[in-house]
């Protein structure tokens, strides 16, 4: 119910939620502190309050690696919230060791082709494009629409967000008829489950415009 309203832009209801069981949670097993901090933390995150979220997920990673085997999902997966947090407040580097010891982790044991290792890879590739370099952030954008693609139709809303970030990096490279195939892509997966009349619907169609005005081709963008 907490991440119900923090998902809706109630962080503060929802954070007030989570603290009451962090309450409850601190005279029990630590590894139910530790998922109550991920999902504060979380909340902070997405309220762009990281000087609030970042202590507690460095405290749910150090207990996570306490109380669990190091290559345990969990473990994971709270040092990915973490490094989206550090990535946020500007200490990329940190973020990308993060990202990339969390992708390691994940991918030692989960399945390989386990929609959850797109999140993993999601956000690698997001600090490697903080960092400009596309090309990697090209690569790992790509595995992880062949990891969403294997798992249609529940990955769908990811599908469409992962395909907008890599037209978009086509675009910064210069590649228009490679961002313009992507976007067109992108179009299609979200007319499979979007109404016609859907802002997303109207954003891609503009930026394919836009793409298909700068490669010269104005009767397709108008």
């Amino acid at each position: 119910l907490a991440l119900n309203y923090c998902n809706s832009g109630r962080v503060e209801k929802a954070i007030e939620m989570l603290e009451q069981v962090e309450t409850v949670d601190s005279a029990n097993n630590p590894r139910d502190v530790s998922s109550t901090m991920v999902n504060m933390g979380h909340c902070l995150v997405q309220s762009c309050q990281y000087e609030r979220a970042l202590p507690l997920l460095e405290k749910a990673v150090a207990i996570r690696k306490e109380c669990l085997p190091h290559e345990h999902d969990e473990v994971a997966n709270a040092l990915r919230m973490l490094s989206a947090c550090c990535e946020r407040m500007g200490e990329i580097k940190r973020a990308t060791q993060l990202a990339e010891e969390a992708l390691s982790i994940a991918s030692s044991c989960l399945p390989r082709n386990h929609a959850d290792i797109a999140l993993f890879i999601s956000q690698l590739a997001s600090c490697k494009q903080t960092t400009g370099d596309l090309d990697e952030t090209i690569q790992l954008t790509q595995q992880c629409i062949s990891i969403l693609k294997l798992n249609l139709p529940a990955s769908r809303r990811s599908l469409c967000a992962s395909l907008c970030n890599l037209g978009f990096c086509y675009q910064n490279k210069g590649m228009l008829q490679e961002a313009i195939r992507t976007l067109e892509e992108r179009l299609v997966a979200q007319r499979s489950f979007l109404p016609s009349y859907h802002p997303d619907i109207g954003t891609t169609l503009w930026n394919l415009g836009m793409t298909c005005h700068k490669r010269g081709d104005v009767v397709a963008a108008s």
